[in-house]
């Protein structure tokens, strides 16, 4: 599995610096491995002979920076590939429902929108 991760990050990061490189395949093979995205399960699973934090830190301020340009344009174009002419979409909807009344609640309660303006929700099937 570690084999095919590094291919995969080698392609996505293909004109990055050697840091960033070793980011994507550290960032990458981390969260796949651990099943997580939490920085100290990440690091768990690079085996790195530093100590904890420090390779916590560092993902952290690697994170923190912005996403290069070139990062951004070798993922999408390495990801077009594999996307199908007419994607199939699948939205759950108890959840985009459970989004929607949170987000509503959150806007009555902040003031945003008058509590007068509470609408009853309907759900409704999309098709596509």
């Amino acid at each position: 599995m570690k084999q095919e991760i590094l291919s995969f990050t080698n392609k996505i990061s293909l004109r990055l610096s050697k840091l960033d490189r070793k980011f994507t395949a550290d960032i990458t093979y981390g969260m796949l491995a651990s099943g997580n995205c939490l920085l100290r399960d990440i690091v768990d699973q690079l085996h790195e002979d530093t100590k904890k934090v420090n390779s916590v830190e560092r993902l952290t301020r690697h994170l923190n920076k912005d996403i290069p340009k070139e990062a951004l344009h070798s993922y999408l174009h390495t990801i077009h590939k594999w996307i199908p002419e007419e994607p199939a979409i699948h939205i759950v909807t108890a959840m985009l429902l459970n989004w929607m009344a949170t987000s509503l609640k959150h806007l009555v309660l902040s003031g945003m929108v008058p509590k007068a303006a509470k609408t009853k929700m309907s759900t409704k099937k999309v098709t596509m």
